[in-house]
């Protein structure tokens, strides 16, 4: 279990320039979050190696990660070599040297596979350059992991310019201060029936980290976000500049909504801003705007062919088209 938990700065700032001055754990992270953060959970270990992680599926995502990412850095081997382990970062390559008392272990982040990607393109000039580094030292006595020292540096740098980049850096210092008798050992056919004993809320949650998705107060709904800007969507006034900015910002939301919401915002649409909105729809390429458009259009109906061309075109010049989009238009050509 993690308690007496207190925020710092990674470096240090003057004290107009720290963010952090002032704030109390609880101001930052809010009362039930920090309550889930000192709640317990389990790991299974296997000779060094994250076989399971055990916590609740209730908590935050941004809870459960931090607890992943505290598992994640207990993870490791005392001999030299290069595996594949599975960590809060997803599935990598890491590369490990070991020497007396001491283990350094190099993850290469450029190997790390993961269920989702984020959004990207195909071309190197729209695209962005990114750079990442993990290494964490162990040092070990008498068998025990003394202190464990970990830094991980990710850097963004768009193509086109080139002067538009960001830099994130995270440390992590873990230091053993004691050593005292645990709880008694529980016996159970197989680890899951021993953790169900304990506590039957614990479930296998998994090590990879989960997408935390954040919940906006007090901003509009994606139809009221469409009702403020339909008219810049509107044939008259597509040559003014404000229509691009009200496009772009609509695909943000879309990319935020259910098929439902998305459905709702298709059939209130106007006939002449309805082609506009199946482009903002078609354009977002996420799963629930792709069922919303599948459902929406009939392509056995002559009468929409202006919108099964916008739908198509979109399509055509979608900058990650995955399986399941390809798959949907050859089951249209049929």
């Amino acid at each position: 279990a993690i308690s007496n938990v207190r925020l710092e700065p990674a470096a240090e700032r003057p004290e107009k320039k720290n963010v952090l001055h002032g704030a109390t754990t609880e101001s930052i992270l809010g009362k039930n979050k920090l309550a889930a953060l000192t709640k317990p959970f389990l790991v299974h270990l296997k000779n060094g190696k994250t076989k399971a992680f055990y916590s609740y599926w209730a908590e935050p995502a941004t809870i459960k990660n931090l607890k992943r990412g505290l598992v994640s850095l207990l993870q490791f081997q005392l001999y030299s070599g290069k595996v594949v382990e599975n960590d809060v970062s997803g599935r990598c390559t890491v590369q490990y040297q070991a020497t007396q008392g001491q283990v350094t272990r190099t993850k290469l982040l450029e190997t790390c596979k993961t269920s989702e990607t984020g959004f990207t393109t195909h071309s190197k000039v729209l695209g962005v350059s990114k750079k990442s580094s993990s290494v964490t030292v162990f040092r070990l006595e008498d068998g025990f992991i003394k202190t464990a020292e970990a830094e991980e540096t990710h850097t963004l740098a768009v193509n086109a310019p080139r002067s538009a980049a960001t830099k994130v850096s995270s440390r992590q210092t873990l230091v053993l201060v004691g050593k005292d008798a645990g709880p008694p050992e529980r016996a159970g056919k197989d680890v899951t029936g021993v953790v169900k004993s304990i506590d039957d809320k614990l479930a296998a949650v998994g090590i990879a980290a989960e997408k935390v998705k954040s919940k906006c107060k007090g901003c509009p709904s994606l139809l009221e976000h469409w009702q403020a800007v339909q008219k810049q969507l509107e044939p008259a006034s597509l040559s003014k500049a404000m229509a691009p900015r009200s496009f772009l910002a609509l695909i943000q939301s879309i990319r935020k909504a259910s098929k439902d919401e998305i459905l709702k915002v298709l059939k209130s649409a106007s006939k002449t801003a309805l082609p506009q909105a199946v482009d903002a729809v078609t354009s977002s390429q996420t799963p629930a705007s792709l069922d919303a458009m599948l459902e929406f259009l009939n392509f056995t109906d002559a009468k929409g062919l202006v919108l099964q061309e916008r739908f198509l075109y979109a399509c055509g010049f979608a900058s990650h088209p995955n399986e399941r989009m390809l798959q949907a238009l050859l089951d249209i050509n049929k």
